[in-house]
């Protein structure tokens, strides 16, 4: 019986957030937020509080020693990576595999093409990685899209199969909406020149700027939606997806 079965503490749920919880516990909190919708409401709420402190005391851009996950220059610590993303599909597999979260949204005819030629890449896939991201720092953003190209070129020369997950919430959001984000046309060309890359925004998000008085959100057009980003997150992990946050 899972230690969290009933409630889970807000010290648990910050600790989670903030990855200092074991891999074993990791899952079981995993587990738990699948079935309790309530608690995955409440995750995100905790992320965004936390991003939102960070933005108000960030007056200075972040030296590179604070950035979580740092790009990939060279075979070396591809190799690093590589095999930290193993572990990490070992620790987080799980036999069963859930529906998609939330409701379905209309797509373009171009994402449909998209989104079938991603399912085919997916099923081919040896190595899926999700990244997380939750800020809307442009330096971060910068660094994840670069981590995303260079793993991708990597694994292209290496032969090995894979499908990469961009998904983002909270601050994150600003990576994905027209006319905010300074990274639309890299998003274009590597949309395009992808088909085993995926943007995803999260729909809770998207509805909690919209009630705050930012009026309609307009995301780009490679990007599609999930009914909530930690619900999504949350269901990879589960499919065997290696998850990476930035």
């Amino acid at each position: 019986m899972s230690d969290y079965e009933h409630e889970i503490s807000e010290e648990i749920l910050n600790a989670f957030i903030d990855g200092e919880l074991e891999s074993e516990e990791r899952i079981e909190i995993l587990s738990e937020l699948s079935k309790q919708p309530q608690m995955t409401q409440r995750v995100c709420e905790l992320i965004r509080t936390k991003e939102l402190l960070r933005s108000a005391y960030r007056t200075v851009t972040p030296p590179p020693r604070i950035i979580r996950h740092r790009s990939l220059s060279n075979n070396r610590r591809w190799g690093a990576l590589a095999a930290s993303l193993i572990v990490g599909v070992l620790l987080f597999h799980f036999s069963e595999q859930l529906p998609l979260q939330g409701p379905q949204y209309s797509v373009t005819q171009q994402q449909a093409i998209s989104q079938v030629a991603f399912q085919q890449a997916e099923e081919a896939a040896a190595l899926r990685i999700v990244f997380h991201l939750t800020s809307s720092n442009p330096l971060r953003m910068g660094k994840l899209l670069d981590d995303v190209d260079s793993l991708l070129e990597q694994t292209q020369q290496l032969s090995q199969a894979t499908v990469v997950e961009v998904i983002a919430n909270g601050d994150g959001m600003d990576l994905y909406r027209s006319g905010v984000t300074s990274f639309s046309e890299r998003i274009q060309e590597m949309s395009g020149d992808n088909s085993n890359l995926r943007f995803v925004a999260c729909q809770r998000t998207i509805d909690q700027l919209e009630s705050d008085g930012l009026g309609k959100v307009r995301l780009l057009p490679e990007v599609v939606r999930a009914g909530s980003g930690i619900s999504q997150i949350v269901q990879r992990q589960q499919q065997g997806w290696s998850y990476i946050q930035i």
